[in-house]
């Protein structure tokens, strides 16, 4: 029983779902005169992105028996615990109440784009786990663009009130989060695609690192490390800042991304992959810190004046 509230990844979607409430209360909703969601709305659509990533994990357990056996045979729940049609039923019931959800949710609200969106994600993953994964940077792209996806749909929740004049300042540091999400993940998969060779060279699987060799792909990685390092600076020069918000920044996001560039270089053997992505995972979580900076209500204790 348990194998199957394990294959959804909970801690991964409680991450998910900690991340949007945190954006949506902290930073995003105080600063707007009005919201477009209720509290249930907004709910709903906590639990709609938290199906889209459950399935997304499940749609890839499902897809990649074969490479999970050779990389993370202790995590493999298909075929030895969940029977693969089984696996198939359960993928189909989440959707499908996925489905019925943002439906729901799009029309209460009067949100369209919202319904279109639930589709697409779940197309995306399905094609990222059948083929995409498979193919090189096609699949790399579409999980960095999936892990954005958890700020990028509640600025399509809230677009009405965030395109108004007095919120493009929000609208810009909730764009720019996502955007530095989006690289920091896209280097992440990268590191784990060098950490993963050897199973995806068992599946016949053409990775970056298989196609253009580990010393190439670490360029490509110190390249996304770099434009997020760069952008951030830029950031602190069109942005309202406060001394301690760019002390924050600079100490805890872009010293440990330039030291994360230093371990990808020195690195050699599979755990210093392991090290390296798991590094880059907490500098997202300084990432998650320095905007709540910005929220009026963390201001209010004087914390980041």
């Amino acid at each position: 029983m348990m194998a199957y509230i394990h294959i959804l990844r909970p801690i991964n979607l409680a991450i998910v779902v900690l991340t949007q409430s945190i954006v949506y209360y902290l930073v995003l909703a105080p600063q707007l005169f009005e919201t477009s969601l209720s509290p249930l709305q907004f709910g709903l659509l906590m639990l709609c992105t938290a199906i889209i990533a459950g399935s997304g994990y499940l749609i890839n357990d499902i897809y990649d028996v074969a490479t999970d056996q050779i990389n993370k045979p202790e995590k493999c729940y298909i075929p030895i615990q969940i029977s693969m049609p089984t696996a198939w039923g359960y993928y189909y019931f989440w959707i499908s109440l996925g489905m019925i959800i943002a439906t729901y949710l799009a029309i209460v609200s009067h949100n369209l784009p919202l319904l279109a969106l639930y589709p697409l994600s779940i197309w995306l993953l399905w094609l990222y786990a059948k083929t995409l994964k498979k193919s090189g940077v096609g699949g790399n792209l579409v999980v960095a663009f999936m892990t954005s996806f958890v700020t990028l749909i509640l600025i399509v929740a809230e677009r009405l009130q965030l395109m108004k004049s007095e919120n493009s300042n929000l609208l810009q540091l909730l764009l720019g989060f996502a955007f530095f999400s989006f690289l920091v993940n896209l280097a992440r998969e990268w590191v784990k695609d060098i950490e993963d060779m050897d199973g995806d060279k068992a599946i016949g699987s053409i990775s970056l690192p298989i196609t253009i060799g580990i010393d190439k792909t670490k360029k490509w990685i110190h390249l996304c490390l770099a434009t997020s390092i760069i952008a951030l600076i830029w950031f602190q020069w069109i942005y309202p800042h406060s001394f301690h918000q760019s002390i924050f920044a600079y100490v805890f996001v872009v010293a440990p991304m330039v030291k994360a560039a230093i371990k990808l270089s020195n690195g050699r053997e599979k755990t210093d992959y392991h090290k390296t992505a798991n590094f880059l995972k907490l500098i997202l979580f300084a990432g998650m810190i320095y905007l709540l900076l910005f929220s009026p209500i963390v201001k209010a204790y004087g914390i980041a004046q």
